[in-house]
């Protein structure tokens, strides 16, 4: 099974869709938890693909 491999750059414009959804007016309580819990997931990816760059980065400069 293939996985489709999410970019850096995609995830980050899900995040900021997620959040222009959320400060709505009209936005429902149970859609605004649904998109805060995928806004989570996001930023723990997001975070995650940042150090992993920087460790990388910081290996690449010692070696």
């Amino acid at each position: 099974m293939v996985k489709d491999k999410v970019d850096y750059k995609s995830m980050m414009r899900e995040l900021q869709q997620l959040l222009a959804d959320m400060q709505a007016d009209d936005v429902d309580v149970d859609a605004a938890l649904a998109k805060y819990e995928r806004g989570r997931e996001l930023i723990k990816k997001l975070t995650g693909y940042l150090e992993t760059a920087e460790n990388h980065i910081t290996k690449r400069t010692l070696e």
